[in-house]
């Protein structure tokens, strides 16, 4: 698995990250602002719808007050006509003294003059007490009447509870006037929820307030309606909006960063190449140097000679070997296909140990326990080579220890086995490490990896400081197969 990179790292091997995250995030911050800023705009434009429609209703209900107390009045004052006109005076007296919102019924004939009550006589107590206490109001109320026939005109206030409140209308040019009291007008305004204009009174926590001022006869009053606020639905659009942007960029940088990470597990691994392919070449070239001096100076011995030469020669084969496999591990699937031929890999076991024997084997020969002499069809260059690594690697980090070599066929695969004479050979796997983590065992075994895979089949070391193993699974090819190669 590929580390995560330190931030020095990061900027050192891509100087373009910084700049490339800032055209990331400076975009981000504008829509940010602006998606506030369309936040605040929704919220202002939701409580203005709101607070109209708030206020339509305010204002119906100050509307449907005013209209019942003129309602009212126009009912009280069509009654004083009919009174007036079929019993006279005593027919009005009766009809204040039967409601209990009339304090004087007052009427005027056309020119104005006083027909209730009379002039010529003197009036009773109550009477001349309204009388007195409403001549003002009456008379500016008598003044309008005329300018608005056929509509009730009001003239006074409730906050003034002493004077009664006067209504009057003018018909077919008699002015009939009402006095009415103050306390059942309020009685009526207190199941309303109305405030005194003027007066600056705040909402509940949490409420909103709109009014709607009266007119006569509640003057000086107004309509105080609470609500709550409607919550803005702005965040919901600003996350509808902002969302797949965000989502976007973050993808953006994500990939940004694994691209990164690719780079940078790129270059570990061309590092560890390196540094693994100067290992291994330094043992072949240190006896490459030892034999040719050897060479130089017994050169008159001809078994040394022949000694020396076939040493050179082994030589000569392992750093092309070293070559060929750092080419495999370098440039993936870089090496040429090569058809399946049909072999006994018992006798490709055999060939190999003939061949490589003295420079691959250290002493001990090798445990074989051989049981795949069919010949079948199978990749034989990647068998041979696999094969070869192996030992390699076992005579380097392992030299002298005794391996076992196992081969076997199954219905669909040629199995290979090499282990050594530790435990593993007999209690199974302990650790199979990754083979691009597998620093410290040679480019060898990174070129079995990759020699399996491009054959179609699997390599598996499974490494324990008691004893190795390393098995190659290959596939059987039928008989028309060609050359075949997975990359």
């Amino acid at each position: 698995m590929v580390q995560i990179p330190n931030p020095q790292q990061f900027r050192r091997t891509s100087p373009l990250l910084a700049p490339v995250g800032l055209l990331i995030l400076l975009p981000m911050i504008a829509l940010a602002l602006l998606g506030l800023r369309y936040v605040e705009a929704d919220k202002a434009a939701v409580a203005e719808v709101q607070r109209a429609q708030q206020q339509v209703s305010a204002d119906a209900l100050a509307q449907g007050m005013v209209s019942h107390a003129t309602a009212r009045a126009d009912a009280l004052i069509g009654s004083a006509r009919t009174r007036f006109a079929t019993d006279g005076p005593q027919g009005l007296r009766n009809l204040y003294l039967s409601q209990p919102e009339l304090a004087l019924v007052v009427v005027f004939d056309a020119a104005g003059t006083r027909v209730f009550p009379e002039t010529q006589e003197v009036p009773l107590f109550a009477e001349a007490h309204y009388l007195r206490l409403g001549r003002t109001r009456l008379a500016e109320a008598q003044t309008k009447a005329k300018d608005h026939k056929d509509h009730i005109v009001w003239v006074g206030a409730l906050s003034d509870v002493e004077t009664p409140i006067v209504a009057c209308q003018v018909q077919d040019g008699i002015t009939v006037c009402l006095l009415l009291h103050t306390a059942p007008l309020l009685k009526i305004a207190a199941s309303e929820p109305l405030e005194t204009l003027g007066t600056d009174t705040t909402p509940p926590e949490g409420m909103a307030r709109v009014r709607a001022p009266l007119a006569e006869p509640y003057s000086g009053f107004a309509v105080a309606v609470d609500y709550r606020p409607i919550p803005s639905r702005g965040w919901r659009g600003l996350a509808l909006m902002l969302g797949p942007t965000v989502l976007g960029t973050g993808l953006a940088a994500w990939l940004l960063v694994l691209a990164q990470r690719a780079v940078l597990g790129s270059e570990r691994r061309r590092r560890r190449l390196l540094a693994e392919m100067s290992h291994e070449l330094r043992t072949p070239l240190a006896n490459l140097r030892l034999y040719s001096d050897m060479l130089t100076r017994h050169s008159e011995d001809v078994v040394r000679v022949r000694r020396y030469a076939r040493v050179i020669a082994q030589e000569a084969t392992h750093l092309s070997d070293i070559v060929d496999n750092t080419l495999i591990v370098t440039v993936r699937g870089g090496s040429p296909c090569r058809a399946p031929i049909v072999a006994k890999a018992d006798q490709v076991v055999a060939a190999v140990l003939d061949r490589y024997g003295p420079s691959l084997i250290a002493q001990t020969p090798p445990h074989l326990d051989l049981q795949a002499a069919k010949a079948v069809r199978f990749d034989r260059d990647t068998f041979e080579r696999v094969l070869v690594n192996v030992l390699d690697n076992a005579r380097k980090h392992v030299p002298g220890t005794e391996l076992r070599i196992t081969t076997r066929l199954t219905a669909d695969r040629l199995v290979l086995d090499i282990c050594d004479t530790g435990p593993i050979c007999d209690t199974g796997p302990k650790r199979t490490p990754h083979h691009e983590n597998m620093t410290g065992f040679g480019l060898g075994l990174n070129a079995c990896h990759t020699m399996a895979e491009q054959a179609g089949g699997r390599f598996r070391p499974q490494i324990t400081p008691k004893g190795s193993r390393f098995t190659l699974e290959l596939p059987l090819h039928p008989d028309f197969a060609e050359a075949q190669c997975v990359s």
